[in-house]
């Protein structure tokens, strides 16, 4: 019987896509049958982990998701909307700083969290 070679451990192609391009961005097809919903979120760039997508991943629609790197990003010129939870810490740090100085505090879920 022919022997068939398969690797120790199998490549997780959506872990590789993700690490190269963490980034989303949602593309509308902009025509008068697309939602005011999905025209609104045209161009809206979050991290692929954000909960965001969770009730705003284009299904059954002509709308689609752009995979991209921060450097794409930046290229297209477009800002990359943080979550609830980044913006919050970002606050947190900066009324940090102001009462403590520029160090940095401790994030939340590490050393001194």
């Amino acid at each position: 019987a022919a022997k068939v070679c398969m690797p120790l451990e199998p490549v997780d192609q959506r872990t590789f896509l993700t690490d190269a391009f963490p980034y989303w961005r949602f593309v509308a097809t902009r025509d008068d049958q697309t939602s005011e919903e999905h025209l609104a979120n045209h161009d809206v760039v979050r991290r692929h982990d954000d909960p965001w997508w969770e009730g705003n991943f284009p299904r059954g629609c002509r709308c689609w998701v752009m995979q991209l790197n921060k450097r794409m990003v930046e290229r297209r010129g477009l800002s990359i909307t943080l979550s609830d939870r980044e913006e919050f810490q970002l606050a947190c740090d900066a009324s940090w700083r102001s009462e403590n100085g520029p160090s940095s505090p401790a994030r939340f879920g590490g050393p001194g969290a």
